[in-house]
């Protein structure tokens, strides 16, 4: 996975919450286990929301990652 072998910091983008994960728990292990990871920004459409390291140890906040929709369709040709 080039994320645990680069030494540059990542910023991961995803289509909504659910585009990532649906359990919170989960991806605090996954920022946890990648070190390079900075910043999640969640791409809702319409607007942007980004967090950093330090704010996914907020229960408020990784909550939100608790989500059962299903992942944003990309267009589709």
């Amino acid at each position: 996975m080039f994320a645990k072998t680069t030494t540059l910091s990542i910023r991961l983008v995803v289509l909504d919450y659910a585009g990532l994960c649906t359990n919170p728990m989960d991806v605090r292990t996954f920022v946890k286990n990648v070190k390079t990871i900075e910043q999640i920004v969640i791409d809702h459409g319409h607007k942007l929301e980004s967090f950093n390291r330090a704010e996914l140890n907020n229960h408020k906040v990784i909550s939100k990652f608790d989500c059962r929709k299903a992942p944003v369709k990309r267009s589709s040709l």
